[in-house]
């Protein structure tokens, strides 16, 4: 078995090893901080082979309104998650997108509303099920 750190993914596009690497590392921090309440849909998210969550939070932490985030990498083309994913979001939900590249990954980033979170990521889904 291959041993990975996170500085072994770079790129746009998401790798097996990196998604089998993130889906273990979700496995133990369910264990630690990830929010019971947010777990349902990073699951939903997670059983597509081609995406994987990276952080997230349901917003509890403050009352500003958009520190309900989830964040995610994915296999499919940046060109297409922003037509497919993040410009529905945007224009439906009124989403925050942020495209982060940290050490050479390109990260999508979406702030949520802190009372709307469940209902926009309940959109978000509906968009991976096409």
């Amino acid at each position: 078995m291959e041993k990975y750190d996170l500085e072994s993914f770079v790129g746009n596009r998401l790798t097996n090893a990196e998604r089998k690497y993130r889906l273990e590392r979700l496995a133990i921090e369910t264990q630690l901080d990830v929010d019971d309440e947010i777990m349902p849909y990073l699951k939903q998210i997670n059983k597509h082979d081609w995406i994987v969550t990276t952080q997230s939070c349901c917003g509890h932490n403050e009352d500003n309104g958009r520190t309900a985030h989830i964040d995610f990498r994915c296999k499919k083309a940046p060109e297409w998650v922003i037509d497919n994913l993040l410009r529905p979001m945007d224009v439906i939900h009124n989403v925050n997108i942020r495209l982060c590249l940290e050490c050479n990954r390109l990260r999508y980033l979406m702030w949520l509303d802190n009372e709307k979170w469940r209902v926009q990521l309940d959109f978000f889904i509906g968009l991976l099920d096409r």
